[in-house]
């Protein structure tokens, strides 16, 4: 962070430091309930069956967010970390949530949040417990500019509309 910004909402990356610092940043979980899940077309996963594999899913066709979404770094880093390349040929697309239109037209993949789970008849969840990809929407600052007033006003307000929001 750089400049006047003191503070930013976003999800969670293992790699979040301040810029041109060491410092690290104080990260602060506004919530631990949001991942990622794999969807796809309903005539894809009918195909596919019950249990597909990790591995039978990589070679299909992808929806994925673009290289400059912080989200693709997330799931490409999931991928590594499990083994597996990435989807070798994803149709990069932005809001990953525009790819829902296209998979009544095209048998594919997306990753897509799990709140999306049955808003579409010709979209289904696909039963891959290994595609469930958490991310955590987080408060992130500095140290200090945590312990200003403004951003302590900020972080509580915050929390009180999602605790409104939850009810």
């Amino acid at each position: 962070m750089q400049g006047t910004l003191d503070v930013a909402v976003t999800v969670n990356h293992p790699n979040m430091m301040v810029p041109g610092s060491q410092e690290p940043l104080t990260v602060l979980p506004l919530d631990d309930q949001y991942y990622y899940t794999a969807f796809a077309s309903r005539s894809l996963a009918e195909r596919l069956g019950p249990a597909p594999t990790l591995e039978q899913l990589l070679d299909l066709t992808w929806f994925y967010p673009g290289k400059e979404s912080l989200v693709r770094h997330l799931f490409d880093d999931w991928f590594i970390q499990r083994g597996a390349y990435p989807p070798a040929r994803p149709i990069q697309i932005n809001p990953t949530l525009r790819a829902v239109e296209f998979m009544r037209h095209v048998d594919a993949i997306a990753m897509l949040p799990s709140a999306m789970r049955g808003r579409f008849e010709h979209v289904v969840d696909l039963p891959v417990e290994a595609l469930k990809i958490p991310l955590r929407r987080v408060f992130a600052c500095s140290e200090a500019a945590l312990q200003k007033p403004e951003v302590q006003a900020l972080l509580r307000c915050i929390r009180k509309a999602d605790a409104e929001v939850s009810c």
